[in-house]
């Protein structure tokens, strides 16, 4: 998959999970404003935009931020911001752990067994979620992602 920029931004952007510590690393802040930018417009989700104002720089005004997004917040009409950056920690869960088990198999059986997966994200009605469900969930995303590229 090509990292130059496309109509749509870039197909994949390394940040999902959280935010870089932008003290440490100023160059990788456009980054993490391109990312809440991309998820803000694939999700319609304010969630996005506020994170995003809770750490932009409002040149020495520090309230400034976290009150935008109090604001944005406070008018939130869906989760689809969470749900996306749940499905891409599980693609990122399922590479890496495919890559070092040597089997996409063995990576949703790895996933499946980890208590903060399922603490965070997996149960379905109370229910811990097997390797062959989140299977089945992860191809539907991916399908659904090349559909969206087509």
């Amino acid at each position: 998959m090509s990292q130059g920029k496309s109509k749509r931004g870039r197909p994949s952007l390394a940040i999902t999970t959280g935010w870089v510590d932008t003290e440490k690393d100023n160059a990788l802040q456009p980054l993490a404003f391109e990312h809440a930018w991309k998820m803000y417009k694939e999700t319609n989700d304010v969630e996005a935009l506020a994170e995003a104002c809770e750490h932009a720089p409002f040149f020495g005004q520090s309230e400034m931020g976290p009150e935008i997004a109090r604001l944005l917040r406070r008018n939130r009409s869906n989760t689809k911001y969470e749900k996306l950056k749940d499905k891409i920690f599980l693609d990122r869960l399922v590479r890496y752990f495919g890559e070092e088990l040597g089997s996409t198999d063995a990576a949703y059986e790895k996933i499946a067994e980890l208590e903060i997966f399922k603490s965070n994200q997996g149960k379905t009605k109370r229910n811990v979620k097997d390797a062959s469900v989140l299977k089945t969930d992860h191809n539907r995303w991916l399908e659904a992602q090349r559909d969206k590229k087509s």
